[in-house]
Order: C-alpha cells, then structure tokens, then sequence
C-alpha cells in the first residue's frame, strides 16, 4: 500500500544536489525547490531512501524525509551513530 512522504534536502555540492534531484524527480512531484511529495510503497521508499543516502555526503548534506498524515518521527544520523528518534529521516 503507497503512503505519501515529505522530502526535502540541503545539499552542499550542485553535483551531489543534482543526483539527489533526479532520484527524488522520478519517484515525486516537486513542491519547492528542494522540496518533494511522492507516494511510495514500504519498499519503494526503502529503495529510495538508500539510493539517496549513497549520493549525499552526511558530513556536509542533511536530508529530511517523513510521512504526511501520520505522527512524526525521526531518525537523526552523523557519520558515527544513528540515534532513533521516530519515523523521518534525517542526515548530516
């Protein structure tokens, strides 16, 4: 079953950002600039998820997702732990 997720991103490098902007222009609709809705399956928005974390930088991008409708929640990571802090992802 799709669900609706938030994205959005801040992304240091114009070559990294521009990855970042045609994985995310695929799988959703852009809202802002860096800002993005799309529906995703639980395994699509794993895949998503794992693609876009291979092209940001966590030491210099941070990269925001959650699901629209629901309580938020959030994971915060940095280059050395990831600390769970609900349901969003967020890097950097």
């Amino acid at each position: 079953m799709q669900k609706i997720y938030l994205f959005s991103y801040d992304i240091s490098s114009p070559k990294r950002a521009r990855k970042a902007l045609k994985l995310l222009k695929a799988n959703a609709w852009k809202r802002q600039k860096s800002v993005f809705m799309c529906y995703l399956t639980a395994a699509e928005l794993s895949l998503l998820c794992q693609q876009l974390l291979n092209v940001i930088c966590p030491e210099e991008d941070k990269l925001f997702h959650t699901r629209l409708g629901a309580v938020p929640q959030c994971f915060e990571s940095s280059p050395t732990h990831f600390m769970q802090v609900g349901h969003c992802l967020l890097v950097g």
